[in-house]
């Protein structure tokens, strides 16, 4: 699906139950392994409409891997680069549910939650949802 600044993100599926995962796979030869690893262990205990579900997390001798919920729709950048200026009350639906999710961050655990990566590449519009 793409390579980003900490690894490859794969799209699968699972045969078993005929869904697609994503599945973010981070060498561990990488900088920033222990980090994305934390993460992955704060992100699996949250619960909210605008984080996708994380499912499992696996290692092995190289590898690090993400298995998360598989979210279909466009990036922010994308709609808005191929459609122009969203409507108003697009925007505003939008800019709330970011707000609401960076909320939810900031009280989800004992300390806040800073998502340094906010940025419309990496918000999905799924069905009119911010994911």
């Amino acid at each position: 699906m793409g390579t980003g600044r900490t690894g490859t993100v794969w799209l699968a599926e699972h045969l078993g139950l005929e869904e697609y995962r994503a599945v973010k796979c981070v060498s561990r030869k990488n900088g920033d392994y222990e980090t994305f690893r934390k993460e992955a262990l704060i992100l699996k205990e949250l619960r909210h409409p605008g984080i996708p579900m994380i499912y499992d997390i696996e290692e092995d001798d190289q590898y690090f891997y993400l298995i998360e919920e598989y979210l279909k729709g466009d990036s922010l950048y994308t709609l808005i680069t191929c459609q122009g200026t969203l409507q108003e009350a697009d925007a505003v639906r939008y800019g709330m549910q970011i707000c609401g999710l960076v909320e939810y961050l900031h009280s989800a655990g004992e300390y806040p939650i800073l998502y340094l990566d906010l940025q419309p590449n990496n918000l999905i519009i799924c069905d009119g949802t911010v994911r």
